[in-house]
C-alpha cells in the first residue's frame, strides 16, 4: 500500500501536534511509503507520541538523528530534510564514537529488480513460459497452462524442460540504486568508519539453484552458468560505480562482498556459521524452503564488518525493506553486536503506483 506519515496517523487516530514530529517541514508528512499496515504508535504524552514500524523501527526525522549523532549532521542524504528515516539503536552508535571504539558502515542495493530479468523455460513439446526472476510471475498467457509462478512450473516440469534462457533487460542502475551506494559512502566518510558494501549476487544464484534443484545435473550447471553472464555483468555495474565514488570520497576505506570474490564470501560464510547456525535462529529465517540459503545471506549480511574486520559497532544504512532482516541479524548477533540502523523509504516511481524497484522498465529512471 502507499502511505504516509500522515494517513499512519490519521489511522491510529493520533493528531501530527501529538506527536514529536510536529514542528518538522508538512514534506515529511506527505513523504510517499509503501509498505505493509505494520505500525503502532508508541508514547502516552502529547507531543512525544511516535510511530514505530514493525515493532524494530521508530521513525526519524534526519534533525534527530543529528542530534543523537552529531557526527552525521553534514552527510548529503538525498532529499534528507523531507524524508522520513527508520532508525533504531543509534545511541549505541554514539558510544562507540565517543569511546573512539571502531565503527563500520553497512549497507548497499539489490542485484536488479522487477522487470528487469526474465527467465523463459522451454519444454521439450515445445511449449513456453516466461516469468519475472525477482517476482516469479508469468508474463503473457501460456497456452495449456494455468496461473502458476515460477517456483511451481519449474519444480512440475524439472525432467521435461529442454532450456532456460535469462533475458537481461537492466539498461543500466537506477537513481535508487545509486543512492544505495552514496549514502553508505556519505555516512562512512563522516564517521571516519569503514564502509562495507554486499553487492548479493552469491544470494541469488543460491535462490535459482535451490528453485532448479530436481533437474538433471547437466542442465542445472548450464543453466547456473547462463544466469551468472547475467548476474555479473549487473554486479559490474555496481562495482564501476563503487570504483568511481571510491576516487570521491578518498578518505573512506571500502570492502565489496560479491560472489567474484572467493576469499571474502568463503570468510563470509564461515564466520557466521556460530551465529546464525543455530535451531532458534533457523527457525525464524522463512518459511519457504527455495528461499532458505538466500535468507541467510540477507539476515547475516548486517554483520560483514564483524565477520572479515572483527568491528562490533555497525550502523546498517539500507531500505526500510530490509527491516526484517535487520531485526533477524541483531537477534543472532545479541549480546555481541552493537548494531544501529538509519532506514529509508524505498522511493515510487514516476508510475505512481509501484516503487522503482517493482516499476515497469519505462519507469524505472535510471541514470
Amino acid at each position: 500500500m502507499i502511505t504516509s506519515l500522515r494517513n499512519i496517523l490519521e489511522n491510529k487516530h493520533t493528531l501530527i501536534e501529538e506527536t514529536s514530529y510536529c514542528a518538522e517541514q508538512k514534506e515529511l508528512f506527505d513523504y510517499p511509503i509503501v509498505s505493509g499496515d505494520f505500525y503502532e504508535i508508541t508514547g502516552d504524552n502529547p507531543g512525544e507520541k511516535e510511530i514505530r514500524f514493525k515493532n524494530t523501527v521508530d521513525v526519524s526525522v534526519f534533525q534527530r538523528i543529528a542530534r543523537k549523532v552529531p557526527e552525521l549532521s553534514e552527510v548529503k542524504f538525498p532529499d534528507r530534510e523531507q524524508t522520513p528515516y527508520f532508525t533504531a539503536n543509534l545511541s549505541k552508535l554514539q558510544e562507540a564514537l565517543e569511546q573512539n571504539r571502531p565503527v563500520a558502515v553497512e549497507g548497499g542495493p539489490c542485484l536488479f529488480g522487477a522487470h528487469e530479468v526474465e527467465v523463459e523455460v522451454m519444454l521439450q513439446d515445445g511449449d513456453t513460459c516466461i516469468f519475472d526472476y525477482c517476482t516469479g510471475k508469468r508474463y503473457g498467457e501460456s497456452t495449456g497452462f494455468l496461473e502458476t509462478d515460477m517456483e511451481s512450473f519449474i519444480k512440475d516440469h524439472a525432467q521435461s524442460i529442454e532450456r532456460v534462457i535469462f533475458h537481461d533487460k537492466k539498461k543500466g542502475l537506477t537513481h535508487q540504486e545509486y543512492e544505495s551506494i552514496l549514502y553508505v559512502f556519505e555516512a562512512a566518510e563522516a564517521l571516519h568508519a569503514v564502509a562495507v558494501i554486499p553487492l548479493p549476487d552469491m544470494s541469488y544464484v543460491k535462490y535459482l539453484s535451490a528453485v532448479i534443484s530436481e533437474m538433471p545435473e547437466d542442465k542445472k550447471e548450464q543453466i547456473l552458468k547462463d544466469f551468472r553472464k547475467v548476474s555479473w555483468r549487473i554486479s559490474d555495474l555496481y562495482l564501476d560505480l563503487i570504483y568511481s565514488l571510491e576516487k570521491s570520497y578518498p578518505n573512506v576505506r571500502c570492502l565489496v562482498v560479491h560472489e567474484r570474490d572467493t576469499e571474502l564470501c568463503e570468510r563470509f560464510f564461515e564466520e557466521r556459521v556460530p551465529h546464525i547456525e543455530r535451531n532458534k535462529i533457523l527457525r525464524m529465517i522463512t518459511a519457504m524452503p527455495n528461499r532458505k540459503e538466500s535468507v541467510k545471506d540477507y539476515i547475516s549480511m548486517p554483520a560483514l564488518p564483524f565477520y572479515l574486520l572483527g568491528i562490533k559497532d555497525i550502523l546498517e544504512i539500507d531500505s526500510v525493506d530490509e527491516t526484517d532482516s535487520y531485526r533477524k541479524c541483531a537477534r543472532a548477533h545479541k549480546g555481541i553486536l552493537n548494531l544501529s540502523c538509519i532506514l529509508y523509504p524505498e522511493k515510487l516511481s514516476a508510475d505512481g503506483r509501484n516503487t522503482v524497484y517493482h516499476a515497469e522498465q519505462e519507469y524505472k529512471d535510471y541514470l
